[in-house]
């Protein structure tokens, strides 16, 4: 399994992944919180090998914030 966790704010959403499990060592990439950043993110998470639906994504709910996103 591998984990996203997304912090969520007005302008931008922080990510946090780790491509080999929670063992592994992890990366981060902070993207804007508009359409074309949640399109930097999958392409993001490509370069990494990484299919989306292999991917167990935790976001934090902040204000209004996370909804685009999360839809």
């Amino acid at each position: 399994m591998i984990m996203l966790g997304i912090d969520v704010s007005k302008t931008k959403i922080d990510c946090c992944i780790f491509p080999q499990g929670l063992t592994g060592k992890r990366k981060n990439k902070i993207f804007t919180n508009t359409e074309s950043g949640f399109g930097s993110l999958l392409k993001w998470l490509i370069t990494l090998k990484i299919e989306p639906d292999q991917v167990t994504a935790i976001m934090e709910a902040t204000s209004v914030y996370h909804e685009n996103l999360g839809y």
